[in-house]
């Protein structure tokens, strides 16, 4: 189980933290810098600190970490589609087929119960399944398929919440659509709960580009 995580202009504090909670199930994690091309004053890398903070919390944990920045390419032309795409593709190559990804914002600390016996059950659904949904906790709770299997050339269409398969399988998308695949449920026992720790003016930023992006 692998981590996709899309970062930006994070308190370090709260990614150790969001990124120690991870490894309650992950393996690893893949870490990937740059603002959103309409993200105010955004820039293509955040601040050191921030990646190391990533760094040594996953090492602590007893993850690997891979942590991805864009430096002098500047921020992501097409917003969430292109840099979670190219998320995915970073994921491939540190994962095979019958691997999984857990999809987390850096906001985003996970609890799970008996983290063995979600294993197992993930295992178990290889065969017949693509996309497992997890209570994902913001104003109020709701399932959201944020452990995708390791699908080689999965990307994201549109918008950041449209998971497609190279054969043109949908796995995630919002509004929802009657073609989105079935999800696995493991909502019982996996959540994402969102960290109350963002400043005000991240938070004021967040708001602005929600406001240009709807999500």
């Amino acid at each position: 189980i692998v981590v996709l995580l899309s970062w930006y202009d994070e308190s370090p504090e709260m990614l150790a933290e969001t990124v120690a909670s991870w490894a309650a199930l992950a393996d690893g994690v893949v870490a990937l810098d740059g603002a959103y091309a309409d993200y105010p004053d955004g820039r293509g890398e955040s601040p050191r600190e921030q990646g190391d903070a990533i760094l040594e919390a996953a090492g602590t944990a007893g993850m690997w970490v891979e942590v991805v920045t864009r430096s002098t390419d500047g921020v992501w032309a097409g917003n969430e589609v292109e840099k979670r795409t190219r998320l995915f593709q970073l994921g491939e190559a540190r994962t095979r087929g019958d691997d999984w990804y857990l999809i987390a914002d850096a906001d985003e600390g996970l609890e799970c119960a008996v983290p063995s016996l979600v294993r197992l059950r993930l295992e178990r659904l290889m065969g017949s399944w693509r996309a497992v949904a997890v209570t994902v906790e913001h104003d109020t709770p709701m399932p959201q398929p944020r452990l995708v299997r390791a699908i080689r050339g999965l990307r994201v269409e549109v918008r950041h919440d449209r998971y497609v398969t190279p054969d043109g399988r949908l796995l995630w998308g919002t509004p929802h659509h009657d073609d989105v695949e079935p999800w696995a449920d493991l909502t019982s026992v996996v959540s994402l709960r969102h960290h109350p720790g963002r400043p005000p003016e991240r938070r004021a930023a967040q708001k602005a580009y929600s406001d240009i992006v709807p999500r």
